[in-house]
C-alpha cells in the first residue's frame, strides 16, 4: 500500500509587523553659519621708492694732456733796428734831361703830397683876392737835397746888378757850376717866382759853400751874389694854393698877408708842408698850427 503522505506542516503564523518606528524628527535646519567677518583689506602697499634715474654713462676718460715740454729760455729781445734810411736819388745833372723827361719825373713826385690832389681838383675866383707869397723854410742840408731830387729845384746864381749876362747852374751833387746863358730852359720848365736863399747861406753850410765857391771862381763880390731856387711851374702853383688856403683857413684876409712860411717834408712815403707862419702886410707875424 502506498505510504500515506506525510501531512503538510501547518503554516507558521505570521510574524507580527514592526511597529513602525516612530518618524524620525526632521533633523533642525543648520544653524546658519555666521557670516564670515571681512577680512580686513590688505594695507596698501607702500609706495615704491621711485626709481633711481640711470645714471649717465660715463663719458670717456678724458685723454692725459700730453706733457708741455719745458719752455725754451727766452731769447734775448732783438735790439730795435734802426729805421731804414730813406732813399734819396741822386738829382740829375743840370741841363741833362729833355723836358719831356723831367715832366713825368716831376708828375710822378708830385703826387706823393699827401693833399695834392685837392689841389688837383681845386679851382679858385679871382674875386677871392690875390694869391700870398710863400716862402719855404727848409734849413737842413738833407731836406734841401730832397727838395731838388724830388722836385727839380734848379739851384743857382747870378750876378744882381747884372741879371741879364746869365747864369750859373749849381750841381750840389757832383760839386759842380755851370754858366749859362740859356734863359729858354729856364722859362720853358720854372716860375717866375724865385725861391732866394741869401738869408740862409750862413745857416746851411752847403749854401754858404757854393756860395763862396762861385765868388772866387767867377770873380763875383759875395754882396752882388744872389743864390736862389727856381722852382718848377706846377710845384709853385700848389705851394700858393697851400699860402691862399692856409689864410682861409686862418679867417684872414689874403689882401692883408705879405707871405706864408712853412716847410715841405717827408712823412713816411708822404709829402706834407706844414705852414708855421703867416707874415701879414702891417709887418705882424702869426704862428699857425692848423693843416
Amino acid at each position: 500500500m502506498p505510504p500515506e503522505p506525510e501531512p503538510e506542516p501547518e503554516p507558521l503564523p505570521p510574524e507580527p509587523e514592526p511597529e513602525p518606528l516612530p518618524p524620525e524628527p526632521e533633523p533642525l535646519p543648520p544653524e546658519p553659519e555666521p557670516e564670515p567677518e571681512p577680512e580686513p583689506l590688505p594695507p596698501e602697499p607702500e609706495p615704491l621708492p621711485p626709481e633711481p634715474e640711470p645714471e649717465p654713462e660715463p663719458l670717456p676718460p678724458e685723454p692725459e694732456p700730453e706733457p708741455e715740454p719745458e719752455p725754451e729760455p727766452p731769447a734775448p729781445e732783438p735790439e730795435p733796428e734802426a729805421p731804414a734810411p730813406v732813399e734819396r736819388p741822386v738829382p740829375p745833372a743840370p741841363f741833362s734831361e729833355t723836358k719831356t723827361q723831367r715832366d713825368n719825373r716831376l708828375k710822378e713826385s708830385l703826387t706823393q703830397i699827401d693833399d695834392y690832389e685837392a689841389f688837383r681838383r681845386s679851382t679858385r675866383d679871382e674875386r677871392e683876392g690875390p694869391i700870398p707869397g710863400i716862402h719855404l723854410t727848409n734849413d737842413d742840408q738833407r731836406e734841401l737835397m730832397d727838395l731838388i731830387a724830388f722836385f727839380d729845384l734848379m739851384p743857382f746864381a747870378y750876378r744882381r746888378s747884372a741879371p741879364s749876362e746869365g747864369y750859373i747852374a749849381v750841381d750840389f751833387a757832383r760839386t759842380a757850376f755851370t754858366p749859362s746863358k740859356n734863359f729858354d730852359y729856364l722859362q720853358e720848365r720854372y716860375a717866375p717866382q724865385l725861391l732866394r736863399l741869401r738869408s740862409r747861406l750862413r745857416r746851411v753850410p752847403m749854401l754858404r759853400h757854393a756860395a763862396q765857391g762861385i765868388a772866387h771862381k767867377f770873380k763875383i763880390p759875395s754882396s752882388d751874389l744872389e743864390l736862389c731856387f727856381a722852382t718848377p711851374r706846377r710845384l709853385m702853383a700848389y705851394l700858393r694854393w697851400k699860402a691862399f688856403t692856409t689864410c682861409k683857413a686862418a679867417r684872414l684876409d689874403p689882401n692883408q698877408v705879405s707871405r706864408c712860411e712853412g716847410r715841405l717834408v717827408r712823412q713816411g712815403a708822404a709829402w706834407v708842408l706844414r705852414v708855421d707862419r703867416i707874415v701879414m702886410k702891417d709887418g705882424r707875424t702869426l704862428t699857425w698850427r692848423g693843416a
